[in-house]
């Protein structure tokens, strides 16, 4: 295709009660679907695309009758146009376009990319919404072992009844509760892996009659010998949130696949679609990471009904990319935190933070949804970002608002920003028991690593929330307490840090000197999760809420060995913790201000809120350097009755 057709944006209009739906299902094929419209009408559909010759837009018009419920666009490598009606070419003037415009697709540009991303106003609705919700089942497996370079199916399963796992795949599998009603629209999430070229990276899978299984397969690639994950994400209807996501994880080689391989079943986080979050205003990234560079693509959805979709964008050097991010971060702090007043560091650092989340946002989001946020601002409040994407500070980010004297530049993370891991299980209650609170706060740090507010902040943690501490406070005691899951509330107050080797963050417990290399036992690193922490094959239960209170616990530099997606994937049902340096006092404070929320029956969310509120109106530099993965509306019990007080 030429590179006239790089960038595609589409629109539709559609008479009243018509549910218009685009499909992607090739790189070069859209599908325009109207199942509301009566069959035996005739309507007429223009169609606008590029010449290659000409500065303007070629028009094609045609009428069309909808026996089959749609048409097809398809667009061959010299961007010549074939439209074709039931099977019929309808480029010859044998269809007749004399018939009053119902309905209208406009194709204004065509982009050829293997996600098929569209950056446009796609409408797309439920309808009315009394179908009743049936059980059924999805499944996905793939081959354990890849061969690098080589073509594999990863077939995707849909059925009423649940189904059996495949010999000699890795399988997963999950429950749903869906409309029979609406197709489930099944995305592809790659991390070193692509889709074979010309194939698809979404699917639409009609609900089954009983007893039959509908059946869907993505076409991929291993890219570079190592681990590879597939996250299949899966939604019904005009909301950004999936209604579940299933995650396989398998192994790229080299060289041939051994054959005899024995399967593997994995584990799949369900993600039941709570009704509330159609409250909320949602932000969807999803990230394809490939060779290092990632594509990421938005999706938005906000409470009023709007809904628009936005072209990917690309981090060629993701890993680089986020190094010299948290490296700007580290100096902006350094340039600021000797103020010498606590309310002029605190507006020092985030007039330098505006700027550089002015940055990040042409940086990282399509210009149309910069313009939609800052149109939408107050629509924003409780804003959810539902992601496969781990490590990026969204919170950071900043718009540019019409205040009314001038443009203002604000903080995604000041509407109360919170993070759904597509990866992970998103309880809507915690309930920690008294003897599963934990807290790690070492009090035997060196010389030039004492933190004086440490030990008011695990006062806190014994006497209002019952915690008990982790004795002795070394890595093999917490990675055991962790390891045999007897955790509904862990806290570890203290120093954090960057390892120099893999960019992972290491938490640094009881025992450390501060001499280098240290003792084993007195270093948490994040990596270590994989295995004290591993995918729980029952999540019944809910998870802990998970605290790091520590310096650039919550940074990642990709991949999903990091303390955040780690702990979720391992079935944490909430994560708080901190992306950058903040100083002692401004640390303890924040977290108790999220627990008192939290103890005053507030929402994750609503307690994030107010915490980053109350602390940027006392001048803590550290209001915006906290992220929380967590259901937004998720409640979390902190009672403790003083009789059990410890």
């Amino acid at each position: 295709m030429s590179n006239s057709n790089q960038n595609a944006r589409i629109s539709v209009m559609a008479p009243r009660g018509a549910q218009p739906r685009i499909d992607a299902l090739e790189p070069t094929e859209l599908r325009l679907l109207l199942p509301d419209l009566p069959l035996d009408a005739e309507y007429a559909v223009a169609v606008t695309l590029p010449s290659r010759t000409e500065q303007t837009p070629i028009p094609v018009s045609l009428a069309i009758g909808f026996p089959s419920g749609g048409i097809a666009l398809v667009f061959d490598e010299d961007a010549q146009v074939i439209v074709t009606v039931d099977g019929h070419d309808a480029t010859d003037g044998s269809i007749d376009v004399d018939v009053t415009v119902l309905t209208r697709l406009i194709v204004v540009w065509v982009r050829r990319l293997e996600t098929a991303a569209m950056d446009g106003g796609i409408l797309e609705s439920t309808g009315p919404g009394d179908t009743p919700q049936i059980d059924a089942f999805l499944a996905a497996d793939l081959p354990p072992v890849l061969q690098a370079g080589v073509s594999t199916v990863l077939t995707v399963r849909l059925a009423r009844e649940e189904l059996d796992d495949l010999p000699d795949r890795r399988d997963a599998q999950m429950p749903l509760r869906i409309r029979p009603d609406l197709p489930l629209m099944v995305k592809l999430w790659r991390d070193n892996l692509r889709v074979a070229p010309g194939t698809r990276d979404v699917l639409e899978l009609a609900c089954p009659a009983p007893g039959d299984v509908t059946t869907g397969e993505f076409h991929v690639v291993g890219e570079v010998p190592g681990e590879a994950v597939a996250t299949i994400t899966v939604r019904q209807g005009n909301n950004a949130f999936p209604h579940s996501a299933l995650v396989l994880t398998v192994t790229v080689t080299s060289g041939p696949v051994p054959a005899g391989l024995p399967p593997t079943i994995g584990t799949a986080p369900v993600e039941q679609l709570d009704p509330r979050l159609g409250d909320l205003p949602v932000l969807a990234v999803g990230e394809d990471l490939v060779a290092g560079t990632a594509t990421l693509t938005f999706d938005l959805s906000l409470p009023d009904g709007f809904h628009r979709t936005y072209s990917g964008l690309s981090l060629v050097d993701k890993r680089g990319y986020l190094a010299r991010l948290y490296d700007r971060l580290e100096e902006l702090w350094d340039l600021h935190k000797d103020a010498p007043t606590r309310d002029g560091r605190r507006r020092a650092f985030d007039t330098a933070l505006e700027h550089y989340g002015s940055e990040l946002a042409d940086d990282l989001l399509p210009e149309a949804l910069r313009d939609d946020l800052a149109a939408r601002w107050t629509l924003l409040d409780g804003l959810a970002v539902v992601t496969t994407e781990t490590d990026i500070p969204w919170e950071l980010l900043t718009v540019e608002v019409d205040s009314g004297p001038g443009p203002e530049r604000l903080f995604l993370g000041e509407k109360g920003l919170t993070r759904w891991f597509c990866g992970g299980a998103h309880p809507g209650e915690l309930s920690p028991l008294r003897d599963r609170r934990w807290v790690l706060c070492p009090d035997d740090y060196p010389i030039g690593l004492q933190l004086p507010h440490l030990t008011s902040e695990r006062n806190y943690l014994r006497t209002e929330l019952g915690a008990r501490d982790i004795v002795p406070g070394s890595a093999d005691v917490l990675g055991n307490l962790l390891f045999e899951r007897k955790v509904d509330l862990l806290h570890f107050g203290g120093h954090g840090d960057i390892d120099s080797d893999n960019g992972l963050p290491k938490l640094l417990l009881s025992g450390f000197t501060g001499q280098l290399p240290p003792d084993a036992g007195s270093v948490y690193p994040a990596d270590r999760l994989a295995r004290d922490y591993p995918h729980p094959q029952d999540r019944s239960s809910p998870g802990p809420l998970v605290v790091l209170n520590a310096c650039r616990a919550g940074r990642a530099r990709t991949g999903t060995d990091a303390f955040a997606p780690a702990f979720l994937s391992g079935g944490a049902g909430a994560v708080l913790c901190c992306l950058w340096n903040v100083d002692d006092e401004s640390a303890a404070e924040f977290v108790h201000m999220f627990y008192e929320a939290l103890r005053n029956k507030k929402t994750a969310s609503e307690a994030l809120t107010i915490a980053r509120t109350a602390a940027r109106a006392m001048s803590t530099p550290a209001w915006l350097a906290y992220t929380l993965y967590a259901h937004p509306f998720a409640t979390i019990d902190l009672t403790v009755p003083p009789e059990e007080i410890p």
